[in-house]
């Protein structure tokens, strides 16, 4: 793919190639895509070649207009979700309630370019009718209400009559967008590559996923082990890698590592101080004594 290409140009070609690569092993069925993949005859042959697909309509597009319409003229599927999320701790404690509100509708026919490219060039016909797509609306979301119309509008080969589904799965594609992608480019430098050949940049991005990989298991593992509660953990796994990267300089800031022979030690600076007989103005009380802090790891003087 060339810079001056678009991406929808190539949608097909990327499903097809994972498919190929799955082969045997597991098969896509499902496409979540952002607008900018948005093009009806790809959605058309994902619908022909039997994948689901889930992507937001663009600005201007007339089948938005009419499922936000029709959504006002109160048409469609319409459910409701309500959760509870839980700000501060003891005394500060604050429960806040959040709704939101999503209707489906079905068998819209205003997207013109739905179709196959062959059906597609009789579309200035009076009885032209393109393939039937359905549309997710938002009423509203986390209590932001944006009226009877809606503001963003999820287009849908899935069911619509429980319209949380199609808007869950997107909402998986933005949570893959923002801790993958974004942290890719953002927090390592995904974007730059050491030089500009193909085997560089092949190579640095297939490191840089390992890497970023690898430091995901390793804080899932750290908070399996510290963290009791399900939701704290999941709320701590959000947290940016740069986020994370900043709390663990400020928690480790004061610590040292020392090497001898080939054994090695992490210590809190006032600790090596204690051990050290370097004399402190003030040393932290929790610290106890030169004993106390051998004791704490495991070392007994004879």
């Amino acid at each position: 793919m060339t810079i001056e290409k678009h991406e929808s140009q190539y949608t097909l070609e990327l499903v097809r190639q994972g498919q190929e690569n799955l082969s045997g092993r597991s098969r896509i069925v499902k496409v979540i895509v952002d607008r900018g993949f948005l093009d009806g005859e790809t959605l058309w042959q994902l619908d022909e070649d039997g994948i689901l697909y889930v992507v937001c309509a663009k600005s201007g597009m007339h089948v938005k207009e009419d499922a936000r319409a029709l959504a006002a003229a109160g048409e469609g599927h319409r459910a409701k979700r309500k959760r509870k999320v839980v700000h501060g701790r003891g005394k500060t404690e604050r429960v806040e309630r959040l709704e939101t509100e999503r209707v489906g509708i079905e068998g819209l026919l205003t997207f013109d370019a739905y179709n196959s490219a062959e059906g597609y060039k009789h579309h200035n016909r009076k009885d032209y009718e393109p393939k039937p797509i359905d549309a997710v609306v938002v009423l509203k979301w986390d209590n932001k209400d944006y009226g009877q119309e809606g503001r963003t509008v999820y287009l849908t080969n899935e069911s619509v009559v429980d319209p949380f589904l199609p808007f869950d799965d997107y909402d998986g594609r933005s949570l893959i967008e923002n801790t993958l992608f974004r942290e890719g480019k953002q927090a390592w430098h995904l974007k730059k590559a050491p030089k500009k050949t193909a085997a560089a940049v092949t190579s640095h991005v297939f490191m840089t996923f390992a890497v970023l990989a690898l430091t995901a298991a390793y804080r899932l593992h750290e908070q399996a082990e510290t963290l009791q509660d399900e939701m704290e953990s999941q709320a701590a796994f959000e947290e940016g890698v740069r986020q994370w990267r900043r709390r663990m300089k400020q928690e480790n800031q004061d610590k040292v590592i020392i090497f001898v022979g080939d054994k090695y030690g992490i210590l809190h600076v006032a600790e090596l101080a204690v051990l050290t007989g370097v004399r402190l103005k003030k040393i932290p009380p929790e610290l106890g004594t030169r004993d106390d802090i051998l004791r704490r790891y495991g070392v007994e003087r004879g």
